[in-house]
């Protein structure tokens, strides 16, 4: 199942490639996709996790050393994301320091080893980026509700390797990337995507919902590499599930397996569509 759903994402790819515009959009993610194949029902679906903010990103690696410094700009972003969705208890210094390697506290805000040790069991921080984003329940003061509020726009991805893709993120990332932008111009942005994805960072910057505010393009992108695809099949009563991180190679579009979970239920979540199993 991870195969087929392969095999469509290098499509996709080569398409692209052909048509000579390397973007991605929602329109190409937006159902699931159900196949009969012999006796039992394959259910596949995408989901484009570079339409939130990297957690990982909120470190770059430091120039000359094996070493990591701060990314002041995803540090910005991650701070209005969480005023937005009004989560006070966790900081984002606190995810700052889990990833760093240093052991000093980014400021009175942050946390290291020394606040972890003294929790029951004690701990320490990762001091590496994050594997996975459910090590975010690692973190100081974080409740299931907060924990909740941010798995739809944070995501744990390479340093470096995942800007965000205007043209999937979610309403809240949008509303992240500038200082200036409000509710009611990021439903702009939102609608105006709707009728036509931004095939440039220029013509993104050129919306008019942007006119005049500042933004950054850094860690930026209109296309995506990293995906998942959540399988589920059926033969009989017996139910097999499976969630794959896949990065799709920019250069080549060659698949690599990020990482499998067998543990999560309820993967198909959008609308389904039937296909052929010859297609």
């Amino acid at each position: 199942s991870e195969i087929y759903g392969r095999r469509l994402l290098k499509a996709d790819w080569d398409e692209d490639k052909k048509n000579g515009k390397m973007v991605d959009d929602l329109a190409q993610i937006q159902n699931s996709l159900v196949v009969p194949v012999d006796d039992a029902l394959l259910e596949a679906q995408f989901n484009d996790v570079q339409g939130k903010l990297n957690i990982n990103d909120l470190v770059s690696p430091a120039v000359g050393t094996s070493g990591s410094v701060p990314n002041i700009e995803m540090f910005e972003r991650f701070k209005r994301l969480f005023s937005s969705l009004s989560i006070d208890e966790v900081k984002v210094e606190a995810l700052q320091d889990w990833i760093d390697e240093d052991k000093n506290p980014t400021n009175f805000e942050g946390a290291e080893d020394g606040e972890y040790l003294a929790a029951q069991p004690p701990y320490r921080t990762g001091e590496q980026p994050m594997a996975h984003v459910s090590e975010l329940v690692l973190m100081l003061g974080m409740t299931v509700v907060e924990y909740e509020k941010l798995l739809p726009h944070v995501t744990a991805l390479p340093v470096g390797h995942a800007p965000i893709n205007v043209n999937t993120a979610t309403e809240e990332v949008l509303l992240s990337l500038s200082p200036g932008l409000n509710k009611p111009l990021v439903k702009q942005l939102m609608q105006a995507r709707e009728n036509k994805r931004w095939e440039t960072l220029d013509e993104f910057k050129s919306d008019p919902a942007l006119a005049g505010l500042s933004l950054n393009d850094q860690y930026l992108s209109v296309s995506s590499n990293f995906f998942e695809i959540a399988t589920q099949i059926t033969l009989g009563d017996r139910v097999e599930r499976m969630v794959s991180l896949v990065y799709r190679k920019p250069n080549d579009g060659t698949m690599q397996t990020i990482l499998r979970d067998q543990s999560q239920k309820y993967l198909i979540t959008k609308e389904r569509v039937a296909l052929q199993s010859g297609n």
